[in-house]
């Protein structure tokens, strides 16, 4: 009895990883053909599986091109977080921790970007126009990273709704410029990683204390 019970879990263990085998795989060809483009045999045929097999996983083709939106974005969101411990031992004794741990989080997601090309011209690209369920993946993403981004530079809620709201605002107008700017580099590879960095941190600290916040009440207290 209890081998049986081991190979069960093992073999649960073998469905989740072939199903995320079969999630990046559908990044890649999503990023690069079309929606329309791409047939269920095609996918079946990419993945080397039949197409019964690929019904076992996924619905159909949308929820297959769903299930891969959702994979791209938490793999996006599992590296931004990661590099809190990053901070954590890089940081120490640096002058300016907040800057570090924004410069370290678009490290992360410009290394995602160069690492993943196809899938982020799927998470930004959405292939079937407007699909409320990639859409709500999409939002979710964005509001992760800006919590993110405003927590790694100290930004302190304001007092007022009011002030609260443009500072929304201000980050996720900030972050639209990242994933456009995150496209132009990876298509052009003009500019070096570290200069567009250097360039979005300046950003946001611009728009953030156009709508307000303090940069010097975000430094750590002694």
């Amino acid at each position: 009895m209890p081998r049986r019970a081991k190979s069960a879990r093992t073999s649960r263990l073998d469905v989740g990883a072939r199903r995320d085998q079969l999630l990046g795989l559908g990044l890649e060809l999503f990023g690069q053909r079309s929606y329309e483009s791409i047939s269920i045999d095609d996918i079946a045929k990419a993945a080397g599986i039949s197409r019964g097999l690929l019904y076992h996983y996924f619905r159909n083709k949308r929820g297959f091109y769903v299930e891969s939106v959702r994979f791209g974005a938490s793999m996006l969101r599992e590296r931004i977080v990661a590099t809190r411990d990053l901070e954590a031992r890089a940081g120490e004794g640096a002058e300016d921790p907040g800057h570090r741990r924004v410069e370290l989080g678009l490290q992360a997601y410009l290394d995602f970007v160069a690492g993943f090309g196809g899938a982020y011209v799927t998470l930004m690209r959405s292939g079937i126009g407007f699909d409320p369920e990639v859409c709500e993946i999409l939002e979710q993403t964005r509001a992760a990273i800006v919590t993110e981004m405003l927590e790694a530079i100290g930004a302190r809620a304001p007092e007022t709704e009011a002030a609260r709201e443009l500072v929304r605002v201000a980050a996720r107008g900030w972050l639209g410029m990242v994933e456009f700017a995150s496209l132009e580099w990876l298509e052009r590879k003009a500019v070096p990683q570290a200069a567009l960095i250097e360039l979005l941190i300046q950003s946001l600290e611009h728009a953030l204390v156009a709508a307000g916040v303090r940069l010097e009440d975000c430094a750590p207290e002694a």
